[in-house]
């Protein structure tokens, strides 16, 4: 985090309600730092589907139809209890 954010407490906050906050390279090393854990492990698949997509609301709505249809295989299967 620390190397995206290499200015002081004061100036990424002015930064930041300026809308100036990260560069393009910035934000890659603060989400590289913090990466989102994930039960099962992410695929290459699914890494370069979620490439592919263009933009965040197609990600996220990519990851919600996988989440969905594991719903629902695992509803069909019986395995979430009665």
């Amino acid at each position: 985090k620390m190397q995206a954010y290499h200015h002081g407490r004061f100036t990424r906050n002015i930064r930041y309600l300026l809308g100036i906050d990260q560069t393009k390279h910035a934000r890659t090393i603060y989400n590289a730092a913090r990466p989102m854990l994930v039960l099962g492990g992410v695929s290459d698949n699914e890494i370069a589907f979620l490439q592919r997509a263009r933009g965040p609301y197609a990600k996220t709505q990519l990851v919600w139809s996988w989440l969905s249809d594991f719903i629902i295989r695992e509803h069909m299967a019986g395995s979430m209890g009665k």
